[in-house]
């Protein structure tokens, strides 16, 4: 249904026809935008005009959050970056699964406080072994050791370059259980919660799980957590998980963890609308850092990523070569 979506040239001329018309763009353009309400959860760069590529082929296209956003935005890659790389996490301890039979990264609500229904993510080790040999100052943490304790010392102190590889979750409030309300929102249960903030408790990442029961460290990392940290040093954040990008939409934007990591201050995030394939995600994140530390900005190094993923060809696509 994504495919049909975003190939459905009815609806890339709708979005689009217009807009180009009125702005007299030229091919080769820069065009920023700003999204509101419904176009937060729609990659409208990506629609398609003529049914055989997406619109940014033919324009440059900018996503961004505000107008200051202009001129600041590109955060090219310094040889002096550091990195934190988070993958291949442990997510159950014993009960750990290194495979995952549906290749997908899948954020079903059921597996909120059953955590064994989380398949491991063993093709993000990869990523961040990717990552280490393109970015030299690269720390990574896998398996137990990636949680929240330690994604919590990033405060004050975090990186230049963030990624994140591992399962996402966003769960609409009503179709949460009482007793997982109460869990994740703690204190605030019992207080009227407006749509915007419930988002910000129960969207997140799963990390590993901490031996400790609090729940700063129990292993779900929601947005309203994330905006506790102070992470402006971090000037990229790739946040490679199910529909990252996606939560409660309003007139101040997203509500849920891109929200949640710009309250922490950092720069730019790169961020899923969609539950994502493991594997091709593989593929995707391997070519981004390749052309992002090669000197593109985030934005070229991303399509470029984007195209040769849609190129690729493989007789086993879940072992990519």
């Amino acid at each position: 249904s994504i495919s049909e979506l975003y190939c459905n040239q009815a609806l890339g001329q709708f979005v689009w026809n217009k807009i180009l018309d009125i702005g007299q763009i030229k091919p080769n353009d820069n065009i920023y935008i700003i999204p509101s309400g419904i176009f937060n959860r729609l990659s409208i760069e990506n629609l398609t005009l003529d049914s055989k590529s997406p619109i940014s082929d033919q324009y440059t296209i900018n996503r961004i959050s505000s107008f200051h956003n202009i001129n600041t935005n590109n955060y090219l890659y310094s040889s002096d970056d550091t990195c934190v790389a988070y993958g291949d996490i442990d997510y159950t301890g014993s009960d750990y699964l290194k495979t995952n039979d549906n290749k997908t990264l899948n954020s079903n609500p059921v597996a909120i406080l059953d955590r064994r229904q989380l398949g491991g993510l063993s093709s993000t080790l990869e990523v961040v072994k990717t990552i280490a040999k393109t970015i030299s100052n690269t720390r990574m943490i896998v398996g137990k050791n990636a949680n929240e304790s330690a994604f919590n010392q990033l405060s004050n102190n975090s990186p230049e370059i963030l990624f994140m590889g591992t399962h996402g979750f966003n769960y609409e409030y009503s179709e949460i259980s009482d007793k997982d309300r109460e869990y994740l929102l703690g204190k605030y249960r019992d207080r009227k919660l407006s749509d915007e903030e419930q988002s910000m408790y129960t969207s997140g990442l799963f990390m590993a799980k901490s031996n400790s029961d609090n729940i700063l460290t129990d292993g779900m990392l929601t947005a309203n957590e994330v905006g506790f940290c102070n992470l402006d040093n971090t000037k990229l954040a790739v946040l490679s998980a199910c529909s990252t990008a996606m939560d409660t939409t309003s007139t101040e934007g997203v509500y849920g963890l891109q929200r949640g990591f710009k309250i922490a201050a950092v720069k730019s995030i790169i961020a899923s609308l969609w539950d994502v394939d493991e594997y091709a995600t593989r593929l995707l994140m391997g070519e981004f850092f390749r052309n992002y530390t090669k000197g593109c900005t985030k934005y070229e190094a991303l399509k470029k990523a984007q195209n040769y993923v849609r190129k690729y060809k493989s007789n086993d696509i879940f072992n990519p070569v």
